[in-house]
């Protein structure tokens, strides 16, 4: 008997812990994030996320679902990426500039949505959006909508 009043004893602290971390998530509500990553703080990590939700391409099963309300959300019109591809990462070396972008959209027509994914408060390296805005006009893009 004393050896499981022992053992209750020792657990009661981890599950007082566990009930206020629990209680923790409660408050902030629902968060994705959270619940898919021990590194929910990696950048790249949420871009291919991201990425995958709106690509019309992956096997989420949505088609252009999940893109078209992104889409009307930052009020861009969907009637020119119904064919869209969705590219995180995309690199804009031109020999000039470089730079990656992190969600690149890209409809009919040459057009585009840049998503500038950004985490902890973290600041754009310099002239970073002016970099990309030059890169995709240069290579005759019609840049519908910059999000960051």
């Amino acid at each position: 008997m004393d050896k499981i009043k022992e053992l209750l004893s020792r657990l009661a602290p981890i599950i007082k812990e566990n009930a206020e971390k629990q209680e923790k998530r409660m408050e902030t509500g629902f968060n994705l994030f959270y619940l898919i990553s021990d590194h929910y703080y990696r950048e790249t990590f949420h871009s291919d996320i991201i990425a995958a939700l709106l690509s019309p391409k992956e096997t989420h099963g949505g088609g252009n679902l999940y893109l078209d309300l992104f889409l009307d959300m930052i009020g861009v019109d969907k009637s020119n990426y119904q064919d869209a591809e969705v590219h995180n990462e995309y690199g804009t070396n031109d020999g000039t500039l470089g730079g990656r972008i992190d969600i690149f959209i890209e409809g009919e027509n040459n057009h585009c949505v840049v998503v500038e994914n950004k985490l902890n408060d973290a600041g754009d390296t310099y002239r970073q959006l002016p970099k990309y805005y030059h890169y995709l006009e240069n290579n005759k893009y019609n840049i519908d909508k910059f999000v960051r």
